[in-house]
């Protein structure tokens, strides 16, 4: 008759509930003359690894830098973009860094499966984002 582990002396293994993160999307920051004929070869790039992570998951458009600018256009247009590629594509809308502060914003990236920031200004992404829990879901 075999002895238990605890009879025997040795610790009974242990098992645990681990929780994994979903794997994250591809992020990009794709400034300057995005969304132009030429681009569709990085963006198919990016769309497959997007597609590797399932078909339950939304990709995103960023609209950060374009805050200052016309960020309704830089959507409109990532939209029609990647509708022409085949892709489904949404605001992530954290345009404000109180907005990069939502938790709801947050849970909603961390089901992301591509994050596409659109050009504009660079430094606003980073004013915007870092060290937020939006930041934290998406990298």
């Amino acid at each position: 008759m075999a002895k238990s582990a605890v009879s025997s002396g040795r610790t009974p293994r242990q098992t645990s509930c681990v929780t994994r993160a979903p794997r994250r999307g591809p992020l990009a920051l794709v400034g300057g003359e995005e969304f132009l004929a030429g681009n569709e070869p990085q963006d198919e790039v990016l769309i497959r690894a997007a597609r590797t992570l399932g078909s339950g998951r939304q990709a995103f458009v960023i609209a950060s830098a374009a805050a200052r600018q016309d960020p309704d256009r830089a959507v409109a247009t990532a939209t029609a973009w990647f509708a022409d590629l085949g892709l489904s594509i949404a605001e992530l809308p954290v345009r404000t860094r109180r907005a990069a502060l939502s938790a709801a914003t947050a849970a909603t990236a961390a089901r992301g499966s591509l994050f596409y920031l659109c050009g504009g200004d660079p430094g606003l992404v980073v004013k915007t984002l870092i060290d937020t829990p939006v930041w934290t879901a998406i990298t």
